[in-house]
């Protein structure tokens, strides 16, 4: 509970994605697995939200 953004002196971007969704492909990826239908690792890449907070600044002049 203490990570939350204002927490920080200056409030962090960061990135915001679907843990429920995340969890679910695990599932299926691990039934595939254990089912023979799927072999080796595999990375995914996932659309995320990006949170711009005060960690983000314009270039400098």
């Amino acid at each position: 509970p203490w990570l939350r953004p204002e927490n920080f002196s200056v409030p962090l971007s960061t990135t915001r994605s679907s843990i429920r969704l995340a969890g679910a492909r695990v599932a299926e990826r691990l039934a595939a697995r254990i089912s023979g239908l799927e072999e080796g690792a595999r990375g995914e890449v996932w659309p995320v939200d990006l949170v711009v907070r005060g960690s983000v600044a314009g270039a400098p002049a």
